[in-house]
């Protein structure tokens, strides 16, 4: 059985076909076609059959698509999605229809999550979290090997953290996601520094690097954050390890080693007669949603 896994972002439109050990075959991206919900379905259409062409495997073909926002996946439907004109639309039953072969549509940071436990940093992990660090907070959640799905996504970006906080894009005041996205990370710098403005976090961690005592403190303040937001996680999930995803990590030790140490000082007297979990980067990178769709099958 042929895989292919559909990565529909708000700017860019992949399909890749996925071996069950998770290589990705044949690759084809095109930029997203926002005229309307047909215009984007067509899309799809034609990159699997293209897939489909260029394959030399001649089997029955199976779609997932990942996609961002609110998805019924039980029904296969979108019920929200910022960016991309699909709200409402049954998304698994139009491309099956058209395509004849089976669909599954789910969340795409959901699907990071398995794409991780099946491929990643998570290999034959049971219990997982995964936390997307970038523009927002995303995040997806596996619990006795069962990823937590139905309708939406795990929103750990719009649990409340500072009460009558900062103001969010859902409406609300004091979401995660307003302190611990990379947005947020730049927002602190900006308003701790006299000197610079930050625009691209590498930019934060160069500074960091050649001392700078205001982006210091502007890394502390966003690390106590992402340290009570990964430790409330640990507390509710008890995860076997915490994954971070996004541009962000390419930080490398300068952002886990700090963060790990933060989150054990945090942690003494507190999580007593468990063991904390490793906090690791997240391996899939680009090809987060590819493999994360295609792992829907597998």
């Amino acid at each position: 059985m042929g895989t292919i896994g559909i990565d529909l972002g708000g700017t860019t439109l992949s399909a890749g076909l996925v071996s069950q050990s998770g290589d990705i075959t044949l690759r084809y991206t095109v930029d997203t076609d926002h005229s309307g919900a047909d215009a984007i379905i067509e899309q799809i259409c034609q990159l699997v059959r293209r897939i489909r062409g260029q394959s030399e495997q001649n089997t029955p073909t199976q779609v997932g698509i990942a996609i961002p926002g609110w998805v019924d996946s039980r029904r296969g439907r979108v019920v929200t999605c910022p960016n991309i004109p699909l709200q409402g639309v049954s998304l698994a039953s139009e491309v099956s229809s058209a395509l004849g072969c089976k669909v599954l549509l789910e969340n795409d940071a959901n699907c990071a999550t398995l794409g991780e436990q099946k491929f990643g940093a998570a290999k034959d992990c049971q219990n997982l979290i995964l936390l997307t660090l970038g523009t927002g907070l995303g995040g997806g959640a596996m619990v006795n090997g069962q990823l937590l799905s139905g309708v939406g996504s795990t929103e750990f970006g719009h649990i409340l953290l500072v009460r009558g906080g900062l103001p969010c894009g859902c409406g609300r005041h004091g979401c995660r996601e307003v302190y611990c996205s990379t947005t947020a990370l730049l927002r602190m710098a900006n308003e701790h520094s006299s000197q610079h403005h930050y625009r691209r976090a590498k930019e934060l961690f160069a500074a960091l690097a050649a001392g700078d005592a205001e982006a210091q403190a502007a890394f502390s303040e966003y690390l106590g954050y992402l340290a009570d937001t990964i430790i409330d996680l640990i507390t509710a999930f008890r995860p076997e390890k915490v994954l971070l995803g996004g541009g962000i990590t390419g930080a490398g030790d300068a952002l886990f080693l700090p963060l790990r140490a933060e989150v054990d000082k945090l942690c003494q007297g507190y999580i007593g007669g468990f063991d904390l979990p490793p906090i690791l980067p997240a391996q899939n990178g680009n090809d987060a949603g590819i493999l994360g769709a295609a792992a829907l099958f597998f």
